[in-house]
């Protein structure tokens, strides 16, 4: 007698999935550093050339040309996006999604010229503040 193969369906997120405590995190990362490499693709450059227009050293292109973005912090993937003329917008709003009003929009070009681990403390910063807003209206 065979069995049958047992499914389960995704949660969108395989870092979820697989019960990881930075799920959401790793899978942001990863959506970024694959937006990262299709753009580098689309360019047809070479390695060096990479270095150059990201401001990196070789070996770290190589690590992303490998989809290794676990080396690479959002911030960073971010910043290659900007270099890549990418226009980056920041859209913050309850998950619930029950009061769309509250929704923040933020336009990170001015960011973007700031070193990435300034730019991710700066939206973090900006998250934190727009949560504790929203809970505030919650109550």
């Amino acid at each position: 007698m065979t069995q049958e193969p047992i499914f389960e369906e995704s949660s969108g997120n395989v870092f979820t999935d697989l019960g990881l405590a930075d799920a959401d995190e790793l899978f942001a990362r990863g959506k970024l550093g694959i937006y990262v490499l299709r753009l580098l693709k689309k360019r047809n450059l070479e390695q060096r050339q990479m270095s150059e227009l990201l401001g990196i050293p070789q070996p770290e292109v190589s690590h992303l040309m490998n989809g290794e973005f676990q080396r690479l912090g959002e911030g960073k993937l971010l910043l290659f996006l900007k270099r890549l003329d990418t226009e980056i917008t920041l859209h913050i709003r309850p998950r619930n999604g029950v009061n769309q009003s509250t929704e923040t929009v933020i336009l990170l070009s001015g960011l973007m010229k700031a070193d990435s681990n300034v730019v991710c403390e700066c939206i973090r910063t900006l998250v934190n503040a727009i949560d504790r807003r929203n809970r505030k209206t919650q109550t």
